[in-house]
C-alpha cells in the first residue's frame, strides 16, 4: 500500500511477530502481551521459522556445540534475509531442512538442545 507517497506493508505470522516494511526498509515488533499459547521457542531449544521463506544457508549440523545466538540458519523471503540464532547453550540435535527448502512461518526448523557440558 502507499501512504503519502511511500510504499508501506504490514503482516503478521504465527508466531506473534509482526513485519513492518516502509521504503524499504523491514521492521519486527512484538506485543508484550501474554497468551497461554505462545509460540515462544526461546527457553526450549525449538527454532521456528518467524516467516514463510526459502532457506539459504546452513550454518551448522547435528551434533555441532552452539552457543546461544550462534547463527543456526538463514531464510530469505521477498529479498529480506533473517537468520536464526540458538536461543540457548548446547548441542544441535536436529536441522529439519535443507538448502533451498520453502518452509513456513511456525515451522520447527532445528532443535538445540541444552547441554552444560561445555561450560567452564
Amino acid at each position: 500500500m502507499s501512504l503519502e507517497g511511500v510504499f508501506s506493508f504490514v503482516s503478521t505470522d504465527a508466531m506473534g511477530w509482526t513485519w513492518v516494511t516502509v521504503d524499504g526498509i523491514t521492521m519486527r515488533f512484538r506485543s508484550f502481551r501474554t497468551s497461554k499459547t505462545s509460540h515462544s521457542s526461546d527457553s526450549d531449544g525449538r527454532l521456528l521459522s518467524p516467516m514463510p521463506g526459502s532457506v539459504v544457508a546452513i550454518h551448522v549440523e547435528p551434533g555441532d556445540v552452539v552457543a546461544k545466538g550462534d547463527a543456526i540458519l538463514t531464510i530469505e523471503a521477498m529479498k529480506m534475509e533473517q537468520t536464526l540464532a540458538s536461543p540457548i547453550d548446547g548441542v544441535v540435535e536436529a536441522v529439519n531442512v535443507a538448502l533451498g527448502n520453502s518452509i513456513d512461518a511456525g515451522f520447527e526448523a532445528a532443535q538445540v538442545i541444552y547441554s552444560d557440558r561445555f561450560s567452564n
